[in-house]
């Protein structure tokens, strides 16, 4: 076998692996999506109601997009990743405006590190693979 259709053999199986890192996240987020929905249901209609729904939607959005593709995403990920911070501003701001309790937003924001955790290691995986991509090119 060739060094060049090695290290595309080796890139195929790890955008496999990576999907499937990235479907695992994908349902974390959406399950975020629901529980933040569920407790706001009453303030959806206020500005910070809209803009906790939006920011968690939107990031289940750019996972679904990295997600949709092979290989995967990178750009997509990172996106969703940035969007995750922004999301934690916005619940801390909630919790000065919607009646929602303090194990809550605890819950949440534990829930975000973890997806954040997670993200950051497909990014890395993910920019690695692009690296191996590219050295398959300029072979």
């Amino acid at each position: 076998m060739s060094l060049t259709k090695l290290f595309s053999v080796g890139a195929e199986n790890g955008a496999s692996m990576h999907s499937q890192g990235l479907l695992a996240v994908w349902e974390r987020s959406c399950r975020l999506v629901i529980a933040i929905h569920n407790h706001i249901v009453d303030d959806i209609r206020s500005d910070m109601g809209e803009r906790l729904s939006s920011s968690v939607i939107a990031i289940s959005c750019n996972l679904a997009k990295s997600y949709d593709v092979s290989p995967p995403c990178k750009r997509s990920a990172t996106i969703a990743y940035g969007q995750l911070f922004e999301l934690s501003a916005y619940i801390n701001l909630a919790a000065n405006y919607l009646p929602l309790c303090p194990t809550e937003i605890k819950q949440w924001q534990t829930e975000i590190s973890d997806i954040q955790k997670q993200l950051e290691a497909i990014i890395a995986q993910l920019q690695d693979l692009d690296d191996q991509r590219e050295m398959v090119i300029n072979c």
